[in-house]
């Protein structure tokens, strides 16, 4: 008897704990939906809404979810909605500010790349540097002149002179034009443009001096003009005969070196 009259009251009680619990629920999980309510009404003040978030969902926004515009006047929030409003602002000022610091760096970045390259051209330009480039460039014409077939009727000391001329207008387009040029660039302006040059110009000599001695003036002019004026009569006959080689030098060296294509 004993026994079944404590099985009775368990049987009264369990169901009454279980209703209890079930109301506490209940009520814990209102309160928690009215708490998440009063949340999002707060953060839709600021302009913000709270979705579920997904890795398949593209979201918009500075910070990744949805900004909607503001519906609050601000002598209405309240302490926990004024943090959040500085909390914003903040947010923003920061976002501005980085955005000003990267065009700066940006800025700065392309001062730098202008710097260097500043640099490295006057360095190319370096009068030990660029004499380097020069004898280089004297030495293959040179050596390309000696070893021409149709270059064999020239003395010796017209090649001298063919080859000076060459590298001087060589240095005349690549100063002008604050050329680097790479060695691939280099040896295909010699083999070609400077080499049709060179005997363009060594025939043009043969027309312009009717001697030995006009054309050792002819020679002495070409390395120093000043120090070695021409007779008029040479000089006239030059400024006939070599133009035409040296537009046509200049016009086959654009077409090759476009201005701003340096090789480096």
């Amino acid at each position: 008897m004993q026994l079944s009259k404590n099985a009775l009251i368990a049987a009264g009680v369990i169901p009454l704990l279980a209703a209890l619990i079930a109301l506490a629920i209940y009520l814990l999980y209102g309160s928690l939906q009215s708490q998440q309510k009063a949340n999002e009404e707060i953060l839709q003040k600021f302009g913000f809404t709270i979705s579920p978030s997904s890795p398949y969902t593209e979201s918009t926004g500075v910070l990744g979810g949805k900004q909607l515009p503001a519906t609050f006047a601000e002598d209405e929030l309240s302490p926990v909605e004024k943090v959040i409003q500085g909390l914003i602002r903040d947010r923003d000022q920061l976002i501005d500010e980085n955005a000003s610091l990267q065009q700066r760096v940006d800025q700065l970045q392309g001062e730098v790349e202008t710097l260097q390259k500043y640099k490295a051209l006057n360095e190319h330009f370096a009068p030990d540097n660029f004499e380097q480039e020069l004898e280089q460039v004297r030495s293959t014409l040179g050596d390309i002149l000696h070893n021409l077939p149709e270059t064999q009727k020239f003395s010796r000391s017209r090649l001298q002179m063919i080859t000076d001329a060459g590298v001087r207008e060589y240095r005349r387009y690549v100063e002008s034009h604050h050329l680097m040029l790479s060695s691939e660039q280099r040896n295909a302006v010699i083999r070609e443009p400077l080499v049709t040059y060179s005997f363009c110009l060594g025939n043009a000599i043969d027309l312009a001096s009717n001697s030995i001695a006009e054309e050792r003036s002819i020679s002495a002019w070409f390395s120093d003009p000043n120090a070695n004026p021409l007779p008029r009569q040479i000089r006239s006959d030059l400024e006939i005969v070599i133009p035409p080689c040296q537009q046509t030098l200049r016009a086959k060296l654009q077409q090759m070196l476009p201005l701003g294509a340096s090789g480096g």
